[in-house]
């Protein structure tokens, strides 16, 4: 029976963000597997449940050790081998005896590192590195569009890639999302690749929360978004909606939920702020909400919003949005790593501004779009986006 750690930022008791959901379907299958899983985090304070293998760090202890915004998770990766953090992840790890350490994105190699170079490992432990994205290019991306510049910024840029370098050198194995992370793993210089897309839980809608929506919403039409307080959430929503939401249809609205919804107005760019009145009258934020609420929001949802832009790996909400068979307005960034959606109905991917808005529209007001049915042959092609078959391959790295 393998015994397994997996190692990462952020909780998995209530898994609500992409991450956790990846990291908590990442461990069932495993444990399907009869593997025994015990699952490490250094930890922001900023979630709702941790359980006794979670170690907490302040966001001020973070800022001390770099001050640059959207930093913390690097910041995560020094703090990791000082004092109180150090010997939680030390002692966890090493009572536990694992024969296989994963690490669920970059940022605890730090600690995998010195406990390697010590060789204080008992048996031949096998090392696999679960990424979400290339980090190092995400991380540039994410300080492009904000501005940031600099030899301080550009430091942080080489020592994550620095980072990501070393623990792929190391790797037994590699897990990605898409062919395109894949690609960049290689060059960097992966041995094995397993590229295991994001998938989606089956859902299913309860009367009672279909009720609650048509309550709150009143018979409007809506198209729907959601996702995490990621920055790229928000930036994406605005740079592909535009600047005024005068185009929304006086009965339809934008309805957003989860932690994007508390940080989409400080992200309206300042020439959509000349419109906020306009804007925020046809954008509904509800905040996070149950999964169970959740699937009654897309099951009664006129269209469904994906309009991230810059970022690596894939994104979780699109594997939603494919399962849900319901109409869909995307970019290719959000497509990624999802190959499937050029055989899909009512599944219209651009980048285009423009065009992007007059298929919302067009799904909001059955303008000048025809709605097709959903067939069986269809069906099932949506299905291979349900984890149960997206991380089949996993089961190569117990062999």
């Amino acid at each position: 029976m393998r015994k397994i750690i997996q190692l990462s930022t952020y909780p998995i008791k209530n898994p609500l963000h992409g991450g956790q959901i990846r990291v908590s379907q990442i461990r069932k299958f495993f444990e399907q597997k009869n593997c025994i899983v015990k699952s490490l985090s250094l930890s922001e304070m900023s979630h709702k449940e941790y359980s006794d293998n979670d170690i907490l760090v302040s966001e001020d202890e973070l800022k001390k050790i770099v001050s640059i915004p959207f930093c913390n998770d690097y910041a995560t990766a020094l703090i990791s081998v000082k004092g109180k953090y150090f010997e939680f992840l030390k002692q966890s790890i090493l009572s536990f005896e694992p024969d296989i350490l994963m690490l669920e994105q970059v940022w605890l190699w730090p600690v995998v590192k010195y406990l390697l170079k010590k060789n204080i490992f008992k048996n031949n432990i096998k090392i696999i590195y679960s990424s979400q994205n290339v980090e190092y290019k995400t991380k540039k991306q994410l300080m492009d569009k904000h501005f940031l510049c600099g030899k301080k910024v550009e430091d942080i840029i080489y020592n994550i890639k620095r980072l990501e370098m070393e623990l792929i050198e190391v790797s037994d194995f590699v897990i990605c999302c898409t062919s395109t992370d894949a690609d960049e793993f290689i060059k960097m210089g992966a041995k094995s690749i397993l590229i295991c897309n994001n998938g989606v839980d089956r859902k299913f809608a309860h009367k009672d929360d279909l009720d609650f929506v048509e309550n709150i919403l009143m018979g409007r039409k809506y198209a729907f978004f959601v996702g995490s307080a990621y920055p790229p959430n928000a930036i994406g929503f605005w740079e592909m909606m535009g600047k005024s939401f005068a185009f929304i249809p006086p009965d339809c609205i934008v309805l957003v939920v989860g932690g994007v919804s508390q940080i989409l107005e400080s992200y309206m760019p300042v020439k959509a702020k000349l419109y906020s009145n306009v804007s925020l009258d046809r954008i509904k934020n509800l905040g996070i909400v149950s999964n169970e609420l959740l699937a009654a929001f897309i099951e009664k949802a006129q269209v469904i919003l994906l309009p991230i832009t810059i970022g690596g790996g894939s994104n979780l909400k699109t594997a939603e949005a494919i399962a849900s068979c319901k109409p869909v307005v995307a970019t290719t960034i959000a497509s990624r790593g999802f190959d499937i959606v050029n055989q899909l109905s009512n599944f219209v991917v651009t980048d285009n501004k423009e065009e992007f808005i007059k298929s919302v529209y067009g799904f909001l007001d059955n303008y000048n779009i025809n709605i097709k049915q959903i067939n069986v042959e269809e069906k099932k092609i949506r299905e291979t986006v349900y984890w149960e078959n997206t991380l089949n391959d996993l089961e190569r790295t117990l062999k």
